[in-house]
């Protein structure tokens, strides 16, 4: 029943409870907040239609629990996402004190807002709303959509804005923005106009905005706007301390953003940036759309059509954290109450990322100095984004240059725990031992701790990606261009695309590779390099770029000559011949989590394995990868017939019969697999280089971290 929250709590013995969990959406918590200050003019003998009225900071915290159609404040302001995250707040505690503000028309209260103020096209887009409620949530996202195929009415609207000092050149610099001329298609008299077809129903430019100040220390701005949008928590202040917890928030005003005239598809791209609070437009607005700041503000319409009319109507809704209010005349008054509501939130413990790269731009401003470390929720892909995150982070925080050849990453400030619920959890599992989220978790609370690599790969003289797992070429680049296209299959995408490798004809590839590690390996090198010599004699070619089954061909490489094999030094020592694939880890094999054999051998972190695979049978094949898939310690001691192990700290590679990159084979030999992710080449070669216990990670294995 609509209103029954507000009169509950205007009866409620506040002083017997702790606070008020929510169980809903954005309507619920209106009504709540609405019913407390309410209550709280009541009890202090206060009109609440005053205009000078001051509600007082909330006795009592809020919670909300995300169930209604509309869960904006609980999802987006408080990070609240779900159940389990919104009940988790409540838990730990942490809280975030909301603002609230009053919106009044001709003298008189209409509501408290707690999210958003409407007018103009969000108006139009709630009352339109309103007649899909049978949809539930997609009622809001279908009426944005059908205003694709209607015309935006513009508005010649009068803004007076009050603001403390320090913002109004900020506020200057937006206006001087609005002296420029408006896009064609505008008509001057605020009727509908189609803003897709500029240059019908068009009329002279309207005048420069009107800009003056008035004794009231309130500022007048007069434009054409489609909309106006007062967002009752600042989004700049809000995003910026949500990505950096320790930077000192603005409090003390709020946002409003004006959208201009424009096309259908710039708007709608640009709002659905906004509503998602991507940072780079909440800092930086864009056109369609002009950002104020403001404490207290006035809009009023200038030239409003007759009420009667269907443009008149129109021109009286206002959208009230997403409710319909209906106004008798065109004007109303908003006044921003800083730090009211104290919420239960996960601003301070969890970020949710929500695009490729988000982890990276977060990490790129975040204060690490005030945290202990950084718990990975997800699979390998994503430790991989804070991997590179961190660095670029660390080369900016140093003035080194991530492309420079020269630029080596210091150890990580951080320590950073995974918590395995990705498709790919090969580190989580194999290199940390952290198998399930419970022991991932119980890792990180004890503290424990090892040093993990990180592989740099260049081409073509730039860098491509820190890897923190493998750099594969050839048949490894062919397995993950496979499972792309398999990604609705979760986890079973990797095996199945290895199982379709098999079936099909294995291409060789003429590879230039060139190898270097410690003068200390040579020995081990050596014997290698001399195992791949004498598979030359008795080699089978094959014609040159051709597919082949390696069924017909046995267990040798064809090397060009013997030449192609150099003593090992210790510089780099070189190897030319026809390969299936070339892969480089970033830590030994025998480093990996193996539970059945428990290490015994002292660590070695300075080089990493380097296996260059020759043509083989299939099923020497699917021994070779189940295998390295269990991470089996003893692979450079037991080798396939088809696999020849190197230890290494750098590997080049470089392609030596490229076909054109515009047919299926040249597309195919530009494809480098990156910790399970496909690169594409700009040409085929590429520079890997190790840079050792770079990364401190939480750990379950007993040896690593200096426990028995």
């Amino acid at each position: 029943m609509a209103m029954v929250t507000e009169d509950i709590l205007s009866t409620y013995d506040l002083s017997s409870i702790d606070g008020i969990t929510l169980v809903g959406g954005d309507g619920l918590f209106h009504e709540a907040a609405n019913g407390i200050v309410r209550r709280m003019a009541v009890e202090t003998g206060s009109d609440i239609n005053n205009l000078e009225f001051s509600p007082m900071e909330f006795t009592i915290p809020m919670a909300l629990i995300p169930c209604g159609t509309g869960n904006g404040v609980a999802k987006q302001f408080l990070r609240n996402y779900d159940i389990s995250t919104a009940v988790y707040a409540i838990v730990i505690g942490f809280r975030y004190k909301a603002n609230i503000c009053s919106v009044c028309s001709e003298g008189r209260l209409l509501s408290y807002s707690v999210l958003l103020v409407g007018y103009g096209v969000w108006g139009d887009i709630i009352y339109a709303a309103e007649t899909k409620r049978h949809m539930g949530v997609l009622r809001y996202p279908a009426s944005f959509l059908s205003l694709l195929f209607g015309r935006f009415r513009t508005l010649k609207i009068k803004i007076d804005i009050k603001a403390p000092l320090e913002f109004l050149e900020r506020n200057s610099a937006t206006m001087a923005y609005l002296e420029q001329p408006t896009a064609s298609g505008i008509n001057s008299k605020g009727k509908e106009t189609d803003v897709d077809t500029p240059g019908q129903d068009s009329e002279p430019e309207p005048k420069k905005s009107d800009v003056s100040e008035n004794r009231s220390n309130f500022t007048s701005y007069d434009g054409y706007f489609t909309g106006a949008i007062v967002f009752v928590e600042p989004l700049s202040s809000f995003v910026n301390m949500f990505i950096n917890p320790t930077q000192e928030a603005v409090t003390n005003v709020t946002q409003i953003y004006m959208s201009k005239p424009c096309r259908k598809f710039k708007f709608f791209k640009s709002t659905f940036q906004l509503l998602d609070l991507n940072s780079e437009i909440v800092n930086k607005p864009a056109e369609p759309f002009l950002e104020l700041v403001f404490k207290e503000l006035k809009i009023r319409l200038l030239d409003p059509q007759e009420a009667t009319s269907e443009s008149g109507r129109k021109e009286l809704i206002l959208n009230i954290d997403g409710e319909i209010t209906r106004l008798e005349q065109p004007e109303i008054h908003i006044k921003m109450f800083p730090q009211r509501i104290p919420l239960f939130c996960n601003i301070p413990a969890i970020v949710v990322t929500s695009r490729a790269h988000h982890t990276e731009e977060i990490l790129a401003i975040y204060d690490l100095s005030s945290i202990d470390g950084i718990a990975v929720v997800g699979g390998d892909g994503l430790y991989h984004e804070a991997a590179n995150g961190l660095i670029r982070r660390m080369a900016a925080d140093t003035g080194g240059d991530v492309n420079d050849p020269n630029f080596w990453p210091p150890e990580f400030p951080v320590a950073i725990a995974i918590i395995p619920c990705g498709t790919g959890n090969g580190i989580a599992r194999e290199q940390m031992g952290n198998f399930d989220i419970a022991t991932a978790v119980y890792a990180a609370v004890l503290g424990f701790r090892s040093k993990k690599n990180i592989s740099r790969v260049f081409s073509n003289g730039k860098l491509i990606s820190y890897s923190i797992l493998l750099v594969g070429y050839g048949l490894w680049g062919d397995i993950i261009y496979t499972s792309e296209t398999r990604r609705h299959w979760g986890v079973m995408r990797y095996p199945a695309s290895v199982m379709s490798m098999m079936l099909m004809l294995s291409r060789t590839r003429s590879l230039n590779v060139e190898i270097k590690a410690p003068s200390e390996f040579t020995l081990r090198n050596s014997a290698n390099l001399a195992r791949i010599k004498e598979l030359t004699d008795t080699q089978n070619k094959s014609p040159q770029g051709q597919e082949t089954d390696v069924d017909n061909i046995g267990s040798v490489t064809n090397v060009a000559d013997s030449e192609s094999t150099k003593t090992y030094q210790a510089g780099f020592s070189t190897i030319e011949g026809r390969f299936t694939g070339v892969v480089m880890l970033a830590e030994m094999m025998s480093l990996s989590c193996n539970p059945s054999k428990p290490h015994e051998q002292d660590r070695v972190t300075n080089v990493s394995h380097v296996f260059l695979s020759k043509p083989g049978g299939k099923l020497q094949y699917l021994k070779l990868l189940y295998k390295m898939y269990s991470r089996d310690s003893e692979i450079d001691s037991n080798t396939p017939a088809c696999l020849t192990v190197f230890t290494a700290d750098e590997l080049k590679l470089r392609l030596m019969d490229p076909h054109d990159e515009t047919s299926d084979q040249g597309r195919k030999e530009r494809i480098l697999n990156i910790d399970g992710d496909i690169h594409l080449l700009e040409r085929t070669e590429f520079h890997v280089k190790l840079f050792p216990e770079r990364i401190p990670m939480f750990c379950n294995i007993p040896v690593f971290t200096g426990r028995s």
